[in-house]
């Protein structure tokens, strides 16, 4: 290599040299943000006024509550001859705590202990992460003595855990 060459050879790797790290620099600052839509909310239904029973606290953090609200079918202040009618609705609220060991976490209600599938079942919803999810429950006319929730991995098509409500 000629001495002209190595000068020049020894000026491109110097150039290198602070280039490419400059460019990787650059490169990490030019990337965008993760965009967020904050007008998507969380779709969660409003909590019923009236607590019928809450469950215990389990130890894979997992509580329940049910929770009824009643609605006079008929305006308050008129007298029409008719008997008052009343609508009750039902809500099952269920707080995580603990994320779940599985990827994908169905809540059955069951009128039933010791199942051992959801065959036949109430599916009320799909639980992802922490936090509270409210299932309203338009199939109850009356509160049962004791439901059951069933939590089901359908992944692994199995169940995770029952608890009383």
């Amino acid at each position: 290599m000629t001495p002209a060459l190595r000068k020049r050879h020894f000026f491109s790797w110097v150039v290198l040299a602070i280039a490419v790290p400059l460019g990787f620099y650059l490169a990490i600052l030019a990337i965008p943000p993760i965009p967020r839509n904050p007008d998507i909310p969380r779709l969660v239904a409003k909590p019923l006024e009236e607590l019928v029973r809450q469950s215990e606290t389990y130890p894979s953090g997992v509580s329940a509550t049910l929770r009824s609200q009643t609605r006079s079918m008929v305006e308050s202040g008129t007298d029409n001859g008719l008997p008052e009618m009343k609508d009750t609705s039902f809500q099952v609220e269920i707080s995580v705590s603990q994320p779940f060991r599985a990827p994908s976490v169905l809540v059955y209600l069951s009128l039933t202990p010791g199942s051992k599938s959801v065959d036949g079942r109430l599916l009320l919803g799909r639980l992802d992460t922490t936090g509270e999810y409210r299932f309203n429950l338009d199939q109850l006319s009356a509160a049962p003595e004791a439901m059951y929730l069933i939590f089901y991995d359908d992944f692994h098509d199995k169940i995770l855990e029952e608890i009383k409500l």
